[in-house]
């Protein structure tokens, strides 16, 4: 069964959005206040 080009993109495409989607809320759930701070006390 040939899978089409299209067709791996979507997939592809569905799971790195899908993964950087959830790794961005949990970045927010974190409280925006707090992440920046501690982002900028590291630098």
């Amino acid at each position: 069964m040939m899978i089409d080009a299209a067709t791996v993109y979507i997939i592809v495409f569905f799971v790195v959005s899908s993964y950087f989607g959830h790794q961005l809320l949990h970045r927010v759930i974190q409280t925006p206040a707090q992440y920046t701070r501690g982002e900028e006390g590291v630098r």
